[in-house]
C-alpha cells in the first residue's frame, strides 16, 4: 500500500526500513545497473541532462567530491554534490551549493517516487542516487559531483554520462564484494571510466595503476595522473603545481597530510572540464582551502571542539588508519594518545588492529549496530581495549577525564552521530562544537 509521505520524518522513517548496508553490510547491497536504468529511464534520465564529475576509489573519494564542488561554487556555478555515507541524517548526501536540498523538495520526491522505487526491488542506496539524480535536475544545477558507494562498475551511480571521472586511491577494502586482489579492486572501480572520457589518476601505483591504465587504454580515455602537480605537504601548507596558475600554496581546512592528494586529484578534474566550466585562480585557492566551509564536510580528521584536543576520522581499512596514524604522529608530540574506537566486524583485521595498539589507551564502543565489531573480537587483536561504559544520560562516563588529552575517536563514519550526541552533553555551549548542517 502506497501511504503518503508529507514530511521529512516520515520519509526517514520509511527509507530507515529498507535494509542498510552501514549496518546490515553485504547483506543490503544490490549490485547491478538494470534496476536503476528502468527506474531512471521512467523518469527521462534527469542525470543525462547537466554535466556530472564521477569519483570512485578505496579512500579519499568522498573527500575530492567535496573540494571539486566547492572550487565550482566558488566560480559562481549552481553544484550538486551527492556523496555517502550520511553522517547525521539522509539528507546530507543531497547538497546544493554546501546545503542540503530544501526538505520540502525532499518531501514530494518521497512522495510521488518512494513507493515506486520499492516497488521496482530498489536498494536503500539505490533509491537515494535515484532521488539524488532526480533532485538535483529539480534545483537546476550546472553540474553534479557524483560519489560512487561501493566498486565503480556496478555502482547505481555509474549510469551517468561524465564530464570527466577520477579514481583516487586503490586499497584492500570491501573484499568479500569486490575481490580480494588489489587488481581485482583496480578494474571495478575502473568501470566508472567511459569511451574517450578523460580520467584522473590519484595515488595509485603498481598493479593497480597497470590495470585501471589497460582499461583507460581500451576505451580510448585520456589519463591524467596527479603526479603532473607535484603535490607536497609542508607542516599545514599543500603546494601544487598547476598547469595553467603555477603554483599554489594552500592552507587547507580539511586536515591531515593526504588532503594534499585529494586537492591534487580535484584541482586535475577541474582542469579537465575547464574548456566548459572555467575557472579563475583565485577560485581554486578559496575553493580548495575552504571546502568543509563551503559544502559542510565532516569527519577527516575534524577537530571536535576548539578548546579540545578531541579529533573525529573515519578511518576504517589500512591504507585509511595509516593515515590516522601518520597525522596523529605529527601532532601528538610525545604526549598520551587515546583511542575511542567503534568499527564493523567486516573491517576489524589483523593488519589494522596492530595500527590502532600503537594507541597508550583504548576504550572501545560496541554500539548496537548487527554488523558491529564486539568487544570480545576486538579485545581478541587489540588486548589493551576496555569496554566504554555508558552512563545513566547516554554519555561515556571517561569523556569529561579526558578533556586534556590528545583524543582520537574513530573506526567509522557510523560512530560521528553518537559522538556529536555524546561531547554536546558534555562539553558546554555545544551549539559551537559542530558546523554545518545535518
Amino acid at each position: 500500500m502506497k501511504k503518503p509521505i508529507k514530511n521529512i520524518s516520515q520519509a526517514k522513517e520509511f527509507l530507515n526500513q529498507i535494509p542498510f548496508f552501514g549496518t546490515q553490510g553485504a547483506a543490503a547491497a544490490k549490485f547491478g545497473l538494470e534496476r536503476i536504468r528502468d527506474f531512471m529511464d521512467q523518469a527521462g534520465n534527469p542525470q543525462k541532462k547537466y554535466a556530472v564529475l564521477h569519483v570512485a576509489g578505496t579512500n579519499g573519494k568522498g573527500s575530492v567530491c567535496h573540494l571539486a564542488a566547492s572550487v565550482l561554487q566558488e566560480a559562481g556555478y549552481r553544484v550538486g554534490l551527492y556523496t555517502s555515507p550520511h553522517l547525521i541524517h539522509f539528507r546530507e548526501r543531497f547538497r546544493v551549493n554546501g546545503q542540503p536540498v530544501d526538505d520540502a523538495l525532499i518531501v514530494k520526491w518521497f512522495d510521488q517516487r518512494f513507493w515506486d522505487a520499492r516497488e521496482a526491488g530498489l536498494s536503500f542506496f539505490e533509491i537515494t542516487t535515484a532521488a539524488a539524480f532526480e533532485l538535483f535536475y529539480c534545483s537546476e544545477v550546472d553540474i553534479a559531483v557524483i560519489e560512487t558507494g561501493l566498486g565503480g562498475r556496478l555502482d547505481a551511480t555509474n549510469i551517468v554520462q561524465p564530464a570527466a571521472t577520477a579514481i583516487t586511491t586503490i586499497g584492500l577494502d570491501h573484499t568479500d564484494i569486490l575481490g580480494s586482489e588489489i587488481s581485482a579492486i583496480a578494474r571495478e572501480k575502473a568501470g566508472i571510466i567511459k569511451d574517450g572520457i578523460p580520467v584522473v589518476l590519484g595515488n595509485i601505483s603498481g598493479e593497480a595503476d597497470h590495470e585501471i591504465r589497460k582499461i583507460a587504454a581500451e576505451r580510448k580515455a585520456p589519463v591524467v595522473s596527479i603526479s603532473a602537480f607535484e603535490p607536497e605537504h609542508y607542516g599545514e601548507v599543500t603546494r601544487l603545481m598547476h598547469p595553467a596558475f603555477g603554483e599554489l600554496n594552500l592552507e587547507l581546512d580539511l586536515k591531515g597530510e593526504i588532503q594534499s592528494l585529494n586537492a591534487a586529484t580535484a584541482a586535475a578534474l577541474i582542469e579537465l572540464i575547464a574548456g566548459t566550466f572555467p575557472v579563475k585562480r583565485d577560485h581554486l585557492i578559496s575553493g580548495l582551502s575552504h571546502t568543509a566551509r563551503n559544502t559542510g564536510l565532516h569527519g577527516r580528521f575534524e577537530r571536535l571542539h576548539p578548546g579540545l584536543d578531541w579529533y573525529f576520522d573515519g578511518a576504517h581499512n589500512e591504507d585509511a588508519v595509516s593515515a590516522l596514524m601518520h597525522q596523529v604522529g605529527r601532532i601528538s608530540s610525545g604526549r598520551k594518545k587515546t583511542l575511542v574506537l567503534s568499527m564493523m566486524s567486516d573491517k576489524i583485521k589483523p593488519e589494522i588492529a596492530s595500527k590502532f595498539s600503537q594507541f597508550d589507551e583504548i576504550w572501545y564502543f560496541e554500539g548496537s549496530s548487527v554488523r558491529g565489531a564486539s568487544l570480545e573480537a576486538i579485545q581478541k587483536l587489540i588486548p589493551g581495549a576496555e569496554k566504554l561504559t555508558i552512563a545513566e544520560n547516554g554519555t561515556p562516563e571517561i569523556l569529561d577525564a579526558l578533556k586534556s588529552e590528545l583524543v582520537i575517536f574513530s573506526g567509522s563514519f557510523y560512530f560521528y552521530s553518537h559522538i556529536k550526541q555524546w561531547i554536546s552533553t558534555v562539553v558546554q555551549g555545544s551549539g559551537t562544537i559542530f558546523s554545518g548542517n545535518h
